[in-house]
């Protein structure tokens, strides 16, 4: 499956996220793969698989039906989809480092994904 592919993320569409594939648009697809890089800065760049989950787009990055759906009538749309111009801003938060000391009692999934 796909799996998100920004940093300390790796979330699928299996983990109640909508994942969303690169946009065609030049200018647009450059700003994704920025706000990728910026925490992944050996990231090559996205292939025609990769795809940014719905975690790391604000809430009017959606459109408004479609967040009027989810957010007052607890429905799920069949298909989610972002605005043409949406940009991801949200970024997974970091994981402590293993020397902290709540790090041993915390399990992370998938960590190796960088």
């Amino acid at each position: 499956g796909i799996r998100c592919v920004a940093a300390n993320c790796g979330n699928t569409n299996t983990d109640g996220v909508s994942l969303h594939t690169f946009p065609k648009d030049a200018a647009l697809r450059k700003k994704w793969t920025d706000f990728v890089k910026l925490k992944r800065g050996a990231w090559v760049g996205p292939t025609e698989y990769s795809a940014l989950c719905s975690a790391h787009f604000s809430a009017d990055c959606f459109p408004f039906r479609q967040r009027f759906e989810m957010e007052q009538m607890g429905i799920k749309p069949k298909k989610v989809t972002l605005n043409p111009d949406a940009v991801p801003t949200i970024h997974a938060i970091t994981p402590p480092s293993i020397s902290s000391p709540s790090a041993t009692s915390k399990s992370y999934a998938c960590l190796c994904n960088n």
